[in-house]
């Protein structure tokens, strides 16, 4: 279980000898997900916490239940301004920034070459509205054959919902296979888990020239935080929802 947890979750500092790491899940993750509804995991997690080898976080993004409990092995709250005063908890509550999710003081990642013109990260779903990230991708192509796109995209076959709406946009996802775009799609069929580890998407993000976002609706959305602490700029939607709103 400690496994799936630590891939989960973005390792703001890794365990040494003198010192615990850092590790922080969002609140999807804990609320919904394996680590808040699994006592095995709760209990690993606080054994570790207990013998000074990790500190918890949860970044609070998405929705937060009506009715939600943090136990104290959760040391810390990242948490947008907007949200924190809804908050009625023992724990501190430190504002996040984008620079919290990336190693900054790494100076080769800025030095990365910049292979892709755009980086999508995303799930394949109606809320995220990958089939508007589609047809962006499909203009660009039209306006510009050479352009090179990666695309990192998950789905659930175990959400009915979700993966009807994948098939409905399976012919236009093969045809971009045609063109220079590096299509990863990956069924996780768990909720909340993203199968790609934090230090690969930021290695992506580093050697990407910009990122798309077409969200209707955000959490966060971590990516973007990451993509800004690189200088990455960012494409999203005017309508977008997200806790990064008041720094656009």
């Amino acid at each position: 279980y400690i496994i799936k947890i630590l891939t989960l979750a973005t390792v703001l500092k890794e365990s040494t000898k003198n010192s615990p790491g850092i590790a922080i899940f969002s609140s999807n993750e804990f609320f919904y997900g394996i680590v808040g509804n699994s006592q095995k995991c709760k209990k690993r997690i606080k054994n570790l916490v207990e013998q000074k080898k990790w500190i918890f976080g949860i970044h609070i993004n998405g929705y937060i239940p009506k009715k939600f409990y943090i136990p104290e092995f959760i040391y810390f709250i990242l948490c947008p301004d907007k949200k924190s005063e809804k908050l009625n908890i023992s724990q501190e509550i430190i504002p996040w920034t984008a620079e919290l999710f990336v190693k900054t003081n790494e100076k080769d990642i800025f030095d990365l070459k910049k292979i892709w013109d755009i980086l999508i990260v995303s799930r394949i779903s109606i809320i995220k509205r990958f089939d508007l990230s589609l047809s962006i991708i499909e203009e660009l192509i039209n306006l510009k054959p050479e352009i090179k796109i990666n695309i990192f995209a998950t789905y659930s076959s175990f959400d009915k919902k979700e993966y009807d709406y994948v098939k409905s946009l399976s012919s236009r996802l093969r045809e971009l296979l045609k063109a220079n775009i590096s299509l990863n799609l990956i069924d996780t069929g768990l909720f909340g888990m993203f199968p790609i580890s934090n230090d690969d998407i930021i290695e992506f993000i580093a050697k990407s020239k910009s990122v798309l976002i077409s969200s209707q609706l955000e959490g966060g959305p971590r990516v973007l935080g990451e993509a800004a602490s690189l200088n990455v700029p960012i494409f999203v939607c005017s309508d977008i929802k997200s806790n990064l709103n008041p720094f656009f």
